[in-house]
């Protein structure tokens, strides 16, 4: 009996499902929001009023969480693919977490962040959407 993972890689053909695109996908957005956090970020970060530098370390914690949250769903599901872990385990202990931090609404107060920072956490934020429609999808929750 094939499980709602493998019926969905069945149906996506030679695409393997999700998986590899969302995974690949994330990973890059980690090395970018590495390389920005450790250059431009910073130089930009020096020349904010405190307030919004309040804000930005704020945003970089919520970008970081968005991607650990999603690259450790990934992997969840990745193994239930590869036959290590059972659909009903990663459905009890591999769901996507954090939706009451990553998912809050900064909309507003992103206007006064470096356009840099902003397309991140754009990026970030559409990330964590998709796994998350999966994630509600597999449970059977949409």
């Amino acid at each position: 009996m094939a499980t709602m993972i493998q019926h969905a890689i069945q149906q996506q053909g030679t695409q393997a499902f999700f998986l590899p695109q969302l995974m690949n996908e994330s990973l890059q957005t980690i090395e970018h929001a590495h390389m920005y956090f450790e250059g431009m970020g910073r130089e930009e970060m020096r020349f904010l009023p405190a307030d919004v530098q309040m804000l930005y370390a704020s945003e970089m914690s919520r970008i970081t969480m968005r991607l650990s949250f999603v690259m450790a769903w990934c992997l969840g599901q990745r193994a239930v693919v590869e036959g290590e872990i059972s659909e009903d385990e990663a459905q009890d202990h591999f769901r996507l977490e954090g939706h009451d931090v990553c998912l809050t609404e900064a909309e507003r107060l992103a206007a006064m962040l470096p356009y840099s920072m902003q397309k991140l956490m754009e990026k970030t934020e559409h990330l964590y959407r998709r796994a998350l429609r999966i994630d509600m999808s597999l449970a059977g929750e949409l």
